[in-house]
């Protein structure tokens, strides 16, 4: 539909089916069970029939026949025939579950990470789905919020990458088998105090801008379709009601001219919030922030028209959410086709397919952490007489939270994939591997938590085993990094696993007897006691640097080292690798950097180079170092490969006191590392 026609389109609209068009309910109102509720249920959501047939979108409803059903009828008995947008939460994967994204982002790999967000929309546009409610790019440094298993870690320029990369792969050329993908939560949801979900955010502008915002505007630049408000509030306003962030930010400096929805009932908390006085005041400033679709409450629905009749600013505010909505529906061909070429044998055919599982499965592997390795104990041998053993060496509870339609039925448990191997006694075992961990129900939305430990038995098994053998592997699953200090020293060897998905358990088995070579890195630091967190590796510069843990009067903890148990980074390989000394240099264009990396094994393998940055003397105070650029190479045995990198002062910019975005000449530091903390070489350069 041209846009001249999307025109006539919205003149020939009444105000009632305007506003019903930024309304989005659940397929309860549509007289069907087969749905998913991510949310609590508004009992106050009562609304005619008349008005179920006005609105615009349709959530957490699945499968192909039911939703070309709503589909069919909807049109049936709408005056304009608008179609419905259908939206859930594919985050990662439809049928064929991926790791969390938490564990894509430890691959290092953004063309992986493309690969399974294109995989996830040919699944979920088979089953009828329009768009999906990812990717989430908040920044995630505090591991007592559930929500870090679904964004990919702590650190700006790599959430910025994968970003991009997610956006892409569920969007690609934007034809039937892809869907419009919606950035979130924006903004800074990652930051909500204390890790306590539905929270306060404070920020200074600056640090906002420098670090929260920039993941965001990458998924935008990449051509996200959608953006969902935050549930928290910026500095004291709610993000759904926040006029500064969603229209001066987002729309105006931006430029973004898609849709923003809002998350599960989020208009009407203002009024919790004690911002909005009443339905009405929360509708007016939802609006007023040009958020364009209301999800799950109904406040658009009862209170715009009264508004718009006697605010001509609300009303072109009306008009424009309207018309971006009608936009986002010819995008995606709706008008030419409601149904976008689906039907069940595209269902059938294209989901949990040969070839899907194949992907799920290189992305299990690349995301597992070998976080020790103490004597080589893995890889195991086909000699070794090894005990197996733990509480989840049986579970089937390997997808993780936000698995869509992942079904942990057909998900092999770790002990099917290890059938073929002998588990002796542990009395009689050479080695033993233990499986620990924390269910996929402990981590997402609404799951935060203050202890962030192993449990007690599993803590206690350890210890037992320990007693017997000092030739134990720590096989850990989990949703966020845990504080494993009670255990890290019982154990020769831990394989950290982000729920690796659909494929999880052949990729441990493979992993655990050297089929596969691992090569995934941290990028959420793991903590040494919930004390110290938030965590993470570029954090600033303080007057009172640590340089030993037992000095006096600098920063630093008394009862605990201030490092992390495993920073950033942090990964092993059964392959080793080095490093040549670097050719660095400087001009006007930035920061050029050459080394060569030599696999010196025997073994194929893989190895992400890292590099760092750090502006030496700035006018605010600087990160001690930040990630600018990374690698992963895939080298054979002995084999050697140049690696050239280049940082443009783009890069080195910064937010300074005053909120301007600014280049400052002078000197950085140049680190490349294996890890935040395991520096190859630095060098200083002047720019």
């Amino acid at each position: 539909m041209k846009k001249q026609e999307l025109e006539k389109l919205l003149e020939k609209m009444t105000l009632a089916e305007k506003i019903g068009q930024l309304t989005q309910l659940g397929g309860e109102f549509f007289q069907t069970d087969n749905q998913e509720i991510t949310g609590p249920i508004y009992a106050e959501n009562q609304i005619s029939e008349e008005e179920v047939y006005q609105l615009g979108s349709v959530l957490g409803v699945y499968g192909v026949e039911n939703i070309r059903k709503i589909q069919r009828d909807y049109l049936e008995k709408s005056r304009l025939k608008i179609p419905l947008l259908f939206m859930a939460d594919v985050i990662h994967g439809a049928r064929t579950i991926f790791p969390i994204p938490l564990g894509l982002a430890t691959s290092f790999n953004p063309e992986l990470a493309r690969k399974t967000a294109e995989i996830a929309a040919k699944e979920a546009t088979a089953a009828g789905l329009h768009v999906t409610f990812a990717p989430m790019v908040d920044l995630s440094r505090d591991a007592r919020w559930g929500r870090v298993m679904e964004g990919t870690g702590e650190d700006t320029f790599l959430n910025s990458v994968f970003a991009d990369s997610f956006v892409k792969g569920f969007q690609g050329n934007f034809d039937e088998q892809h869907l419009a993908a919606c950035v979130k939560h924006f903004a800074a949801y990652g930051a909500v105090e204390a890790g306590r979900e539905y929270n306060v955010v404070d920020l200074p502008e600056n640090k906002l801008r420098e670090l929260y915002l920039p993941a965001y505007k990458a998924a935008i630049d990449a051509g996200v379709k959608l953006v969902m408000t935050s549930f928290n509030t910026i500095n004291g306003l709610p993000a759904t009601g926040n006029k500064w962030l969603m229209k001066q930010v987002l729309r105006d400096e931006w430029g973004f001219d898609g849709v923003v929805i809002t998350d599960y009932g989020a208009v009407m908390e203002q009024v919790e919030w004690g911002t909005a006085a009443d339905e009405k005041s929360a509708a007016q400033q939802a609006l007023s922030a040009t958020v364009d679709i209301e999800m799950m409450t109904t406040a658009y629905l009862h209170q715009l028209e009264k508004l718009v009749s006697t605010d001509e600013t609300l009303a072109e505010l009306l008009d424009e959410a309207v018309r971006r909505i009608l936009q986002l529906k010819n995008e995606l061909g709706l008008f030419e086709d409601p149904y976008r070429k689906t039907d069940s044998s595209r269902e059938k055919t294209q989901v949990f397919t040969i070839q899907n599982k194949q992907v799920a499965y290189e992305a299990a592997v690349e995301s597992i952490v070998l976080l020790k390795n103490e004597e080589q104990i893995l890889p195991l041998s086909a000699t070794d007489k090894v005990a197996f053993t733990g509480p989840l060496f049986h579970t089937h509870d390997l997808l993780g939270s936000w698995r869509w339609k992942g079904d942990m039925k057909e998900t092999a448990s770790i002990s099917s994939a290890l059938s073929e191997n002998e588990n002796v006694p542990l009395d009689r075992a050479d080695k033993v591997v233990i499986f620990v961990g924390e269910p996929s129900d402990k981590t997402g939305e609404s799951k935060s938590y203050t202890n962030i430990k192993l449990p007690d038995e599993q803590v206690k098994r350890i210890d037992k085993i320990a007693e017997q053998t000092d030739k134990i592997v720590l096989v850990v699953l989990a949703g966020r990094p845990l504080d494993l200090s009670a255990v890290n020293d019982k154990v020769a060897a831990i394989l950290y696993a982000y729920f690796p998905g659909t494929m999880a358990a052949q990729a441990l088995a493979d992993l655990l007897y050297g089929k596969q070579n691992p090569s995934a890195k941290l990028t959420m630091s793991l903590p040494r006691n919930v004390g110290q967190i938030p965590i993470y590796y570029n954090h600033y510069r303080t007057g009172r640097p640590t340089l030993s843990e037992n000095e006096e009067y600098v920063s630093r903890y008394q009862d605990c080292l201030s490092t992390p148990l495993y920073p950033f980074g942090h990964g092993l390989s059964y392959s080793k690798f080095s490093y040549s000394a670097p050719s660095v240099s400087a001009d006007e264009n930035g920061i050029h950097l050459s080394t060569r990396l030599t696999n010196t094994s025997q073994r194929a393998g893989k190895e992400t180079v890292l590099i760092f940055v750090c502006d030496i003397v700035g006018s605010t105070a600087r990160p001690l170092k930040s990630l600018k650029a990374f690698k992963k190479v895939s080298l054979e045995q002995q084999e050697s490969q140049i690696l050239n990198f280049n940082i443009d002062t783009e890069q080195l910019k910064f937010y300074n006191f005053d909120n301007e975005y600014i280049f400052e000449h002078g000197e950085f530091e140049v680190f490349i590392g294996r890890s935040a903390e395991d520096i190859v070489y630095r060098k200083i350069v002047t720019l």
